[in-house]
């Protein structure tokens, strides 16, 4: 068993977890929850005490070597202030959103105790047919599927009208402003077209500046600001028995256009490890799951062409992240990440954005650069092997879903 001990890190967690049970409650004993992490740790505390206490709890606390990296420091803030947030009984008392209760926290001492959501299955378990309780009846994965799709609709939804609530958490913390950070998160990314794609003989004209510009626009649409998870990985969350999905890693949460969560269902999950290619008829099954329960709540998502025009423009965004963010770590030698390798990756979300924006007749000149990156990556590296798929969708289910 792996234990914290009597060290510095045991003190702010129990006296967080004495503030939220009372002076009599302890930690007994700990357990490192999932393999070691770089900016924190996070550990099952066993308590024991008088009154309505749970019988275990998960804490999360940035490591010590991590409190002076301002990087880390702002994905602790965000974590705790989407926490806080969701948690809110006028946020989370109206609908099931998906994320772990808040027991309770000491922002000066970087520490979070959350609800502990068992060792149940991941998406990812189900995905893959790994690990205990991942062997899913015929239809199981499909299900799990549209569970994760629901789940992202209302997390992105229904807390819409609560948007000045976790504006306000942000801002208690010193957190990065969450009014600034999507169109800095966006410029950022279109900033880097020119350096990523310049040494590969592919310069951004003015008819391509303008569009990248008007994608911008698209992208920080206020119509469409929401809460995102913004790391929703298949691995990132817990299925329960009761047909509960709850996420957890709100690290990168935030305010952003309400469908760069959306998209990790057709682009597909482009931040995970666990990546692999779906169906294009379970993506559109899946996207319609999202979108009926995101409708509920966005008025924007009930139309079909402000819809279609929406996710094409986030498409286009995660395109183009690949190219920035990955495309010149494997330009002369490719990577492995998790199931796949990044050229794999690249060519995936570059290609999908090309198909669906010559079939929409939209974003012309970002295509046509696209393609001409494509023709070009061919050249350099030869046929590109597809991604895999997922094992447990292989064999097609003997029901599906509407």
């Amino acid at each position: 068993m792996t234990t914290w001990g009597r060290s510095a890190t045991t003190a702010p967690v129990a006296a967080v977890v004495r503030e939220a049970f009372g002076a009599d409650a302890r930690v007994t004993r700990s357990r490192r929850v999932g393999g070691v992490r770089e900016r924190s740790a996070l550990l099952r505390l066993h308590l024991d005490g008088h009154g309505d206490l749970p019988a275990t709890v998960v804490a999360k606390r940035l490591k010590s070597a991590s409190a002076g990296d301002p990087d880390a420091l702002g994905l602790f803030h965000a974590e705790l202030a989407s926490l806080r947030f969701l948690s809110r009984p006028e946020v989370g008392g109206q609908a099931d959103l998906g994320a772990p209760g808040l027991v309770g926290d000491s922002a000066r001492q970087r520490v979070v105790v959350m609800e502990d959501l068992g060792d149940g299955a991941s998406l990812a378990d189900v995905l893959l047919a790994s690990g205990a309780g991942a062997a899913p009846a015929d239809g199981g994965a499909v299900d799990a599927l549209h569970r994760y799709a629901r789940s992202l609709g209302t997390l992105n939804g229904a807390t819409r009208p609560h948007l000045d609530a976790f504006r306000a958490e942000s801002r208690a913390l010193g957190a990065t402003d969450p009014d600034t950070a999507w169109g800095d998160e966006v410029g950022e990314v279109l900033a880097g077209v020119p350096w990523a794609l310049g040494p590969l003989g592919l310069p951004v004209d003015a008819t391509l500046a303008a569009e990248l510009s008007a994608l911008r626009e698209s992208l920080t649409d206020p119509a469409w600001t929401a809460f995102t998870h913004g790391d929703p990985c298949p691995d990132n969350n817990v299925l329960a028995a009761d047909g509960r999905l709850t996420h957890f890693d709100f690290e990168f949460a935030g305010l952003r256009h309400a469908l760069v969560d959306g998209a990790y269902l057709t682009v597909p999950f482009p931040t995970c490890w666990c990546v692999g290619t779906l169906d294009p008829a379970l993506q559109t099954s899946l996207e319609r799951t999202y979108r009926s329960v995101l409708g509920e709540h966005l008025p924007a998502a009930r139309d079909d062409a402000a819809y279609d025009a929406a996710l094409l423009a986030v498409r286009a965004y995660w395109a183009l992240r690949m190219v920035t963010w990955l495309l010149p770590k494997v330009v002369a030698e490719d990577r492995d990440w998790g199931r796949a390798t990044i050229r794999q990756r690249v060519v995936l979300r570059v290609r999908g954005l090309v198909d669906r924006a010559r079939d929409a007749g939209e974003w012309p000149a970002t295509a046509a650069l696209f393609e001409s990156l494509l023709a070009g990556l061919a050249e350099r590296w030869g046929d590109v092997v597809p991604m895999d798929g997922y094992p447990a969708l292989e064999a097609p289910p003997t029901s599906a879903r509407p």
